[in-house]
């Protein structure tokens, strides 16, 4: 008599592994959406300095790029949680996930911030201090 036997681990591991992928696919692009603001700004700074702070361009919009950043971490936990629920993956794979949760739960925390204190005006400088142009 032949028994055949089913390996649960094997299966976990097949289920997670697109739950996990496409987390860290939604965690690479918050992380993306941060850089692309972060270099938005550097590059409005240089320009505010070379127009000697007369004429400003509308800032880079930080709600834009923070509330992407927020979406898409919070699309990355709900990728890692629905793998989770749909299998028991192994340890390996669960300490993975968990980095993976925690470094998506810091991007949205960060995006929230980003976005809250956003400056209003471009006299208000890219992160609210008034520099490079203080608006006295």
């Amino acid at each position: 008599m032949v028994t055949l036997h089913h390996d649960r681990t094997k299966s976990s591991r097949v289920v997670m592994l697109p739950a996990a992928a496409t987390a860290l696919i939604f965690i690479a692009a918050a992380l993306a959406s941060i850089v692309v603001l972060q270099h938005e700004r550097d590059i409005w700074v240089e320009q505010a300095v070379k127009a000697g702070c007369r004429d400003l361009q509308p800032l880079p919009s930080a709600t834009l790029f923070g509330g992407l950043a927020i979406v898409l971490s919070i699309l990355a936990c709900a990728a890692i949680v629905a793998g989770w629920t749909r299998s028991s993956p192994p340890t390996w794979l669960v300490l993975i996930t968990l980095a993976m949760l925690v470094v998506a739960a810091g991007l949205a925390l960060y995006g929230i911030v980003t976005v809250i204190d956003a400056p209003s005006s471009p006299y208000h400088g890219v992160d609210g201090s008034g520099l490079p142009c203080g608006s006295g």
